[in-house]
């Protein structure tokens, strides 16, 4: 029976070989996972990106990876490339032959399963992997960036398609994966524990899920980087702005999560009670509940005071969050279970100086001292969250008094470089 194998061990320069897991690469939500690999590879360490869902378009890295792009080793899955379901049919049909000539007795192992479970989508789901396993080559360590891709690998593992011997896992735990009810559910938490070596949880909010879970491996809070050279030199060109209008924003995913719908209601709040009307709102971004809350802003009657910028590669959205004033954050805990860890839309506000209010939900109280570097109100309250709103309207001293205190937490901690020292330090002790 053939199985995969990965070397231990560095190379004689101490340089390290790492596969990075990754889901729909490259991704506009993930730039943090490209600003990892992007000054990994920057240190002469070698990178191979398996992306275990669909290929999104390179605008949506970061510039300087861009220009690496065509260099870049990148591992894309046969099945996700597929633009029809037939296309993606006749390729599974393909790597299913294939795994049951490579690895014959996994592949009945999991044909059993399949017979026992009736479970069709994750006999689709081994098979796919699987398949695209077979061509990564030799690392030092896998590292999955988030727990479902690490609880599909542990799979390959556990049905012998491949076989840890001493290479060493880690995975990132961020807040889709262990907050979601049905991942939490879903995910076999005590295999994860056995299978990998080092767990890093973005925040310590996810740290301590980790333990309550039952985790007795390696855990340390490994928070997500953001790109703070950009983000200097935009800061370094920003002037006061002489308009006494007023700049919210807010740049995230249209989810429920992001607590939207509350930013909403605060800002009619806003303009019908507190009759405050020398502001304007931006939201940047996109997605499943961008129609119901364009009604709710037009049911708000507040259509003149806010607007949809639409969706837009990060670095015109920094630009664009570097002309307002303040940004509008009132994360919350989704009917699902989905909470934040720390949202980067945060730390990337902080660093560009501007006044961040958001809410005391999972781990933003660990990155804001409310009145000290930005203003935190509780989950689900447009009544606290507009009367701080028309405070920071009102008076610009409230304001640039926690901007000036923010920016130098998030170039002290949230740095590529700074969290890339932590990331290799952490290998290499797992590695020992």
């Amino acid at each position: 029976m053939a199985s995969l194998s990965l070397n231990h061990g560095c190379n004689m320069n101490g340089l390290l070989s790492i596969a990075f897991a990754v889901s729909d690469f490259p991704s506009l939500s993930q730039t943090f996972i490209a600003l990892q690999i992007d000054e990994l590879i920057s240190r002469g360490h070698r990178v191979i990106i398996v992306n275990m869902g669909r290929q999104r378009e390179k605008a949506f890295l970061p510039q300087s990876l861009q220009n690496k792009y065509s260099s870049l080793e990148i591992i894309n899955s046969s099945y996700a490339l597929q633009p029809g379901k037939w296309a993606r049919r006749l390729v599974l049909c393909r790597n299913i032959l294939i795994n049951g000539i490579t690895f014959p007795l996994s592949s009945l192992k999991v044909l059993l399963f399949f017979i026992k479970t009736k479970n069709g989508k994750l006999f689709k789901e081994i098979h796919v992997d699987a398949y695209q396993f077979r061509t990564v080559p030799e690392t030092n360590i896998v590292h999955c960036q988030f727990s479902t891709l690490g609880a599909r690998y542990e799979k390959l593992i556990r049905f012998g398609f491949i076989k840890k011997n001493r290479k060493k896992l880690a995975v990132s735990i961020r807040g889709y994966d262990i907050s979601v009810y049905e991942n939490e559910a879903d995910t076999d938490w005590l295999a994860l524990f056995r299978t990998f070596d080092l767990f890093l949880p973005v925040c310590r909010y996810f740290e301590t899920k980790l333990r309550e879970l039952g985790c007795k491996k390696t855990i340390a809070v490994a928070g997500s980087p953001v790109n703070t050279a950009e983000l200097g030199e935009l800061s370094a060109r920003k002037s006061p702005h002489n308009d006494k209008t007023v700049k919210i924003i807010s740049v995230c995913r249209f989810v429920e999560k992001k607590g939207l719908d509350t930013a909403i209601e605060a800002i009619s709040r806003v303009v019908h009670i507190h009759k405050q009307t020398n502001f304007h709102y931006t939201i940047i971004g996109d997605g499943p509940l961008y129609k119901k809350l364009e009604q709710a802003i037009k049911q708000n009657e507040i259509v003149a005071y806010v607007s949809f910028a639409g969706k837009k590669p990060t670095t015109e959205a920094l630009k664009e969050m570097a002309q307002a004033d303040i940004l509008l954050a009132p994360s919350k805990k989704g009917s699902d279970g989905n909470s934040e860890g720390i949202p980067n839309a945060v730390k990337e506000a902080m660093a560009l100086m501007l006044t961040v209010v958001s809410t005391t939900h999972a781990g933003i109280p660990e990155i804001i001292t409310h009145g000290v570097n930005g203003y935190l109100v509780p989950e689900n309250d447009p009544d606290s969250l507009a009367e701080i709103i028309v405070k920071l309207i009102r008076d610009r001293y409230l304001r640039d008094c926690v901007s000036d205190r923010s920016a130098r937490q998030v170039y002290d901690n949230f740095s590529p470089e700074k969290t890339t020292d932590k990331l290799l330090s952490l290998y290499q002790n797992i590695l020992k």
